[in-house]
Order: C-alpha cells, then structure tokens, then sequence
C-alpha cells in the first residue's frame, strides 16, 4: 500500500509531461510494488528551484555534483523517492520484478534511508544504473550488500 498516494502529483503543473511521466511510473512501478510492501513517496516532481534548493536529511545544501548532472529526473517527472520499513528488500524486488532505468537505495549512517526509482530519461546524460549510496558515497549494486561499514571505508 502506498500511505500517500497524494504526494506522487504534489505540485505537479495538471496537463503536462511531467505529470503524464509521473502516471507511467505510478502504473509500472509504484502500483506494482503496492501490492508487495508498504511506502511512502517522499519526492516525486521537484521544480527546478526546488531542485536547485535542495538540502540532504540534516539540513545542508545538496552539492551541485550529485543533482544528475545539473538536470534531476524529478524535475522532468521521470523519478520518485520511496522509503518504507523494508527498503533492502524493496530494492531487491524491484532490480529482480519491475526493471527501472534506475534505482539507487541509500544509506545513512548503516540505515536504509530510501529508494530512487526512475524511467528512461529525454537526458541523453543520464544512464541506466543499479546504485547505494552510502553517507553520500556511490557504490555499483553488483547483486550483493556488503558489509554497510566496509563500504564506508572503500
């Protein structure tokens, strides 16, 4: 069950591409996943001066490095955030039923804090990935967790 079904459209400009996007990726990946585990959206569309102000979970500035390239997928309506009591286990779901363009599951200090869900993009720059982001260090998913400190250190 998605708890806020609502929050996929927050602040979406009604009758554009933006929310069309935001429609195919509630019917491939979002209702799908509902019927497995319960998640909240988090982030769906984002403005780009929402984007250009965006703050990670303790209140700083995001670095313009880790915003896709200067143009986010949520902007153009092709990415949602989840986040629910099994985010490991969601994002293994998803890789093995529902394969997104991307999904990256992140990581705060050794928690799951989240899942990125996103469709193929008109950006040309970004690619297809499987990705954890732990404290704010990219890591290639390669079909195994390993040990969240060690990944910490690498």
């Amino acid at each position: 069950m998605i708890t806020n079904p609502q929050r996929l459209y927050k602040n979406v400009p009604p009758g554009t591409v933006q929310a069309y996007k935001l429609t195919l990726l509630n019917h491939f990946f979002l209702e799908p996943l509902a019927k497995v585990y319960d998640f909240s959206i988090t982030s769906a569309y984002r403005s780009i001066n929402d984007q250009a102000d965006l703050t990670d979970s303790s209140g700083k500035p995001v670095s313009a490095l880790k915003k896709a390239k200067g143009i986010s997928q949520h902007c153009m309506g092709e990415a949602v955030d989840i986040d629910g009591e099994k985010c490991r286990e969601m994002y293994q779901y998803i890789i093995e039923h529902l394969h997104p363009w991307q999904v990256i599951l992140y990581f705060e200090d050794g928690k799951e804090n989240g899942i990125h869900i996103s469709m193929p993009s008109e950006n040309e720059t970004i690619v297809s990935k499987r990705l954890l982001n732990v404290d704010g260090e990219w890591r290639w998913f390669r079909g195994d967790y390993q040990d969240i400190i060690d990944l910490r250190r690498a």
